[in-house]
């Protein structure tokens, strides 16, 4: 490519726009200005309809002479990239798209949006910067359950913490356009942001193109961060449950990249998302226990593989138990959670040793570990009946007071946390042999 044609084509994109037009079928039709007045409404608003009508739309140079002219400029411009006149845009690797590629006539639509919505100039410069960056940037977004924030947080460098807002009308663009769901549900909840990348900007279809080499085996897809570069969201929401009490979990995940790219070649508006019916009860997290967070999805991230292995079912399930609304399936999920980190690698005298196990681990002095294996022997006892007889009381007795099974079982939880955060701390599983035979923990 040759920089110094950006003037040249920013001028050849002007003589173009004085006889654009921007039609739907033969019977629809938009000025450039009504065009330009529209995209920006869905791009700072959550405008579906809007967005998506407005996609139908393709802008057609009148005047032919001026057209061939830009298709050449291009064609040579983008040559490298070009196999019989087509090139696959890295948008393809990430939202799919048309087999085959796109064509040069693909490249200079985009071309004519971005010029009728920002200016020649503007647009005839993304076009030569897009293919000097070598990738296009783009965002995931996790719409959270279990937690809110009042202000942005930037919790790592190209990850943060954004909380939209309450009013529908002020819900931004970058939503994803949601097919038979009520928009409502985004107000004022909290939505992860993790700035992506895909690269290269274009790839050269093969020669020779087989199912084996298909186009997206060519992208490469990173998180834009120099911190996290290999940030995992499913270990930031642990981290984040543990600090906050609350189960953090992705209620729905979407890909924005903004139409502002000319090489943003989709063959459709659409986001592409996925979704879970996940729900809650959240807790308002303060930026320093976001902080604290941070710091403890760091020590998940650095432990050693053993105990990440180790650690994946008790933490998931004891997540999991929190996101029940029975008694007998958080109490469950609670006991699996219990049982895989207290009785790994045993399969006799369990009910003995788990509540050993438990009382050792947690309990500083003789006289906390007797509290304890009482309080642990109580749990199992209780994990049993859900199990087998698949219900539980409403009161639990505990030294003598009555409480609620609910807060009952908020207090195991809470329990069992302690064991989690001991070995995140340290690094390490617990020496149960040691532990067992009085070593200090």
């Amino acid at each position: 490519m040759n920089p110094e044609n950006e003037h040249k084509l920013a001028t050849l994109l002007q003589e173009a726009l004085k006889t654009v037009t921007i039609t739907l079928g033969e019977s629809f039709m938009l000025s450039p200005n009504e065009y330009r007045l529209r995209v920006l409404s869905y791009r700072n608003r959550h405008r579906p309809d809007i967005r998506l009508d407005t996609f139908r739309y393709e802008p057609r140079i009148g005047d032919f002479a001026v057209r061939e002219a830009i298709i050449d400029l291009l064609r040579n411009e983008l040559e490298q990239f070009l196999h019989e006149d087509r090139t696959y845009a890295a948008t393809y690797a990430i939202f799919g798209g048309l087999g085959n590629g796109n064509s040069i006539d693909d490249i200079l639509k985009s071309l004519l949006k971005a010029a009728i919505v920002g200016t020649p100039q503007t647009a005839a410069r993304a076009f030569y910067e897009e293919v000097s960056w070598g990738y296009l940037p783009y965002e995931e977004y996790f719409l959270l359950t279990g937690l809110k924030v009042d202000n942005e947080v930037e919790v790592f460098d190209g990850i943060s913490l954004v909380p939209l807002s309450n009013n529908g009308n002020q819900l931004p663009g970058y939503l994803p356009l949601l097919f038979g769901r009520d928009p409502t549900e985004f107000l004022s909840k909290t939505l992860l942001k993790v700035d992506m990348s895909v690269s290269p900007v274009l790839h050269k279809p093969e020669q020779d193109y087989t199912f084996q080499s298909s186009p997206d085996k060519h992208f490469k897809i990173m998180v834009r961060s120099v911190q996290q570069p290999n940030f995992h969201p499913g270990k930031f929401f642990q981290a984040l449950t543990l600090v906050g009490g609350y189960p953090v979990l992705s209620a729905m995940r979407w890909t924005h990249m903004s139409d502002e790219h000319i090489f943003d070649l989709r063959i459709s508006p659409g986001s592409g998302y996925s979704s879970s019916l996940r729900g809650g009860s959240s807790t308002t997290l303060s930026e320093d226990q976001i902080r604290d967070g941070a710091a403890l999805y760091n020590k998940i991230i650095g432990l050693p593989q053993e105990v990440e292995d180790s650690l994946r079912i008790p933490i998931d399930r004891w997540m999991n138990s929190m996101t029940h609304q029975g008694y007998v399936d958080k109490m469950i999920d609670l006991g699996i959670a219990m049982e895989s980190f207290y009785l790994r690698g045993f399969s006799e005298q369990l009910t003995f040793r788990f509540r050993l196990r438990a009382a050792l681990h947690l309990g500083k002095s003789l006289e906390k570990r007797k509290c304890l294996i009482k309080e642990f022997r109580q749990i199992y006892e209780f994990r049993s009946r859900a199990v087998h007889e698949g219900t539980l009381p409403e009161h639990v007795n505990v030294d003598g007071e009555n409480i609620p099974m609910r807060q009952y079982i908020e207090r195991s939880q809470e329990l069992f946390k302690g064991s989690l955060m001991k070995v995140i701390d340290s690094g390490a599983l617990p020496d149960w042999e040691s532990i067992e035979l009085g070593a200090d923990v």
